[in-house]
């Protein structure tokens, strides 16, 4: 049934493609792990990572979460996940402005809602090991819940209007 959903046993009827979009003949170990058959329901992300990459002006006063635009924070966030063998239940997504450029870079993992400001590469592990795989936020990074989504907080310069 090729194009289709094909249960384990009948993988070569179906075009699989590498992460370079090349075609190949057999199916990626984790595909053959976790392929559904028809009538199975998709496996959910226990976790979502949302990375903020977006580029503003030098010259803007509120700055923004990724200034070089290569994505290196949500990438770093991806390669130790796939070295904790964590993919299949975590996702760690590039996002848009979360409007939280102040505080950038800017992380949010759901389904808790913890934010996270000033992000570095060298927190990423500390944040899979804590949050991701123990449950417990990393506290020197989480933001105040008063400074989310707030027009203005401690952190923050008064805006113009838009």
């Amino acid at each position: 049934m090729a194009g289709g959903l094909v249960c384990p046993a009948d993988y070569s009827a179906d075009v699989f493609l590498d992460d370079n979009f090349q075609r190949i003949l057999t199916p990626p170990k984790c595909l053959r792990q976790t392929h559904l058959c028809p009538g199975q329901d998709m496996a959910k992300f226990e976790h979502h990572i949302f990375v903020c990459i977006n580029q503003r002006p030098p010259e803007n006063p509120r700055g923004c979460c990724d200034p070089e635009g290569l994505g290196e924070l949500q990438l770093l966030f991806k390669q130790e996940l796939a070295a904790r063998g964590l993919k299949i239940s975590v996702r760690a997504n590039r996002s848009g402005c979360l409007d939280q450029c102040e505080h950038g870079p800017t992380v949010v993992v759901y389904p808790e809602g913890v934010w996270y400001g000033g992000v570095r590469a060298e927190d990423v592990k500390e944040i899979i090991e804590s949050h991701i795989v123990n449950g417990v936020p990393v506290a020197r990074l989480a933001l105040a819940e008063e400074c989310v989504n707030t027009p203005s907080c401690a952190h923050k310069s008064p805006r113009k209007p838009e």
